[in-house]
């Protein structure tokens, strides 16, 4: 059952982040999309002020050392601490190449879970002990630790022998499936002196972020890692699986408590926390799950959208958000509607031939950016000679502030429109969520 449940999971995973936004929308009104009417988090106009960036800071792999296992009174025991990821590397790479031939150098997999998925190549060579946020649904990274044996010798704390080992954490979810899932292996590296016959266990937990309605971690038995000898180049992994029962949003994070025993040795326990899932039913009303550390991107088509996709990029080159700046989505229908008004009223004209044109505004109503939300009333429009849209007594704003307009074929405006919402859905871009905005061919 988890085999089956495993390979769903990533068979959804590799459809669900495969969105072909170069594929005609059902048509839908130019404000885009007005949902979460419900919601009261109104977005207050805040002039000459974007969001900041949204590059976030570097999150680093979280280790969690249990009460210290080492006091005055001990004589033998263990402690961990981080180790170069660029060494332990070397180490593994000459461990491998001297024990190619060896049946204990091999990959194991615990707890009945025979599917262990392949880590992102992105993760190979990413910075010791930082998460790398490879796409909407995944999270990996690696880290590499020390254990120390130490002895009480006439008195003085001696490490008598070392371990060292790398583990690497892979965190997937599906946008359309309430299961999410937390990997990890473990390949020691080197042993050293009194280290040969260490050994170790781990259990996984899933551990509800503060400030968040519970539901994400749901009620998935612990997967275990029965008591394994500590042998270099040979990498255990397992695979726990959490589900989504709640029914709103809830983030949660997982986690790996990782225990060590020695022959003689006082054991030493680490808990190696995960990064944040988060799951909701507010994108849809069919739960999914998404790396929130990730800002997705839509990417229009050109052919299917040209008169739009060329507004678009003349705003965003003339120094507006989306870019490289991300724009922020917002929910609220009266904030939507004041940013509509704001940029494109009812006094503009529309042309009419020769066909029917929609006024388009860039940034999106439906985002922070947008012209009432994103500035107020001291910000003004910008337009192109093409647009069809008169400005004569205006001043005209430049750079990242204001927004910009265009007299476009109702068309276009109605396809953009349609494939905005799809993509909100699809990457369950929630309100203020951060996304990008491009063009292809």
């Amino acid at each position: 059952m988890r085999n089956r449940r495993n390979r769903g999971l990533v068979a959804a995973l590799t459809a669900a982040t495969a969105l072909l936004l170069t594929t005609a929308a059902t048509a839908h009104a130019a404000d885009e999309t007005t949902g979460g009417s419900a919601l009261t988090n109104r977005v207050q106009p805040r002039p000459l002020q974007l969001l900041a960036d949204s590059k976030k800071t570097p999150r680093p792999l979280e280790l969690e050392l249990e009460s210290p296992p080492c006091d005055a009174a001990t004589t033998d025991c263990l402690t961990i601490e981080p180790a170069s990821l660029q060494v332990v590397d070397r180490e593994l790479k000459a461990a491998l190449a001297a024990a190619a031939q060896s049946p204990e150098v091999r990959a194991d997999t615990n707890a009945g879970i025979n599917a262990i998925q392949p880590v992102p190549q992105r993760c190979q060579g990413s910075a010791d002990s930082f998460w790398v946020d490879v796409s909407r649904t995944e999270a990996c990274a690696r880290a590499a630790y020390r254990l120390n044996v130490r002895q009480k010798i006439n008195g003085v704390d001696t490490i008598v022998g070392t371990m060292n080992f790398v583990a690497t954490f892979y965190v997937y979810s599906s946008t359309t499936l309430a299961t999410w899932a937390h990997q990890v292996q473990i390949t020691p590296t080197s042993l050293t002196g009194e280290a040969p016959g260490t050994s170790y266990s781990a259990v996984s937990a899933c551990n509800i972020v503060p400030g968040w309605q519970s539901g994400a971690c749901g009620i998935d038995a612990a997967t275990t890692i029965p008591t394994q000898p500590m042998i270099v180049g040979r990498t255990v992994a397992a695979e726990a699986f959490y589900t989504f029962r709640g029914s709103n949003l809830s983030t949660g994070r997982g986690a790996w408590r990782l225990s060590f025993t020695h022959p003689t040795a006082t054991p030493v326990a680490t808990n190696l926390y995960a990064s944040n899932v988060r799951c909701d039913t507010q994108a849809t009303t069919t739960p999914g799950c998404v790396n929130p550390y990730f800002d997705p991107t839509i990417t229009y088509s050109r052919a299917a959208v040209p008169q739009f996709a060329r507004h678009v990029e003349a705003a965003q080159a003339s120094g507006l958000p989306g870019l490289s700046t991300p724009l922020h989505r917002i929910v609220d229908e009266i904030d939507i509607r004041k940013n509509g008004d704001k940029a494109c009223p009812a006094s503009l004209p529309r042309p009419k031939t020769p066909y029917a044109h929609e006024c388009d505004e860039y940034p999106f109503r439906s985002t922070y950016e947008g012209a009432y939300t994103g500035g107020g009333y001291t910000i003004y429009p910008r337009t192109h000679s093409w647009c069809q849209v008169s400005l004569a007594g205006q001043t005209t704003s430049l750079g990242p502030m204001g927004y910009s307009i265009c007299m476009i074929k109702d068309t276009d405006n109605s396809r953009a429109g349609g494939l905005l919402g799809s993509f909100y859905r699809s990457q369950r871009v929630l309100h203020m969520d951060a996304f990008y905005v491009r063009f292809g061919a």
